[in-house]
């Protein structure tokens, strides 16, 4: 909105005539200023776009990561697959959580498996379910962090 304000009023501004005036004595042709003008309007609409764009992205990322922690919430941590293989996929995902001390946004920007993904996630949610006194079984997770990036995102 600001840009687009700053843009309008450039545009009313070099329409005026004394700004041919002020072109002629600056420069020595008329149009100098105005298409000065036409330059500094077709970088603000660049600059318009760029914001635009990156909002886009943000949507779309922030829409990516709340599927995955709604996959997470409602998908259960081990599987009849996991006790089958004596839980080695799960040990490796706890060996690296402990090891690597993960954030969430290492789970985004590193390319951890599915299983260590899930780990990180589930303690997270168990240790704020006991901070905050919750119910387990009543706690969304996926939800409040879904409202909490609402809010960081804008």
């Amino acid at each position: 909105t600001l840009l687009g304000f700053i843009g309008l009023l450039l545009f009313a501004i070099f329409k005026m005539s004394w700004v041919e005036e002020l072109s002629v004595d600056l420069f020595g042709e008329a149009s100098a200023i105005q298409e000065i003008g036409e330059q500094v309007h077709m970088v603000l609409f660049l600059v318009m776009i760029v914001f635009l764009l990156q909002a886009v992205f943000m949507g779309k990322f922030g829409e990516s990561i709340q599927n995955k922690w709604n996959l997470w919430e409602a998908k259960p941590l081990l599987s009849e697959k996991d006790a089958g293989n004596g839980y080695k996929e799960f040990r490796t995902a706890f060996y690296q959580a402990t090891k690597e001390h993960a954030t969430f946004r290492d789970m985004i920007f590193i390319n951890y498996n599915q299983k260590h993904n899930m780990l990180v996630h589930t303690a997270t949610r168990l240790k704020f379910i006991q901070e905050a006194n919750l119910k387990a079984s009543d706690f969304d997770f996926a939800r409040y962090l879904s409202v909490a990036l609402g809010v960081t995102l804008g």
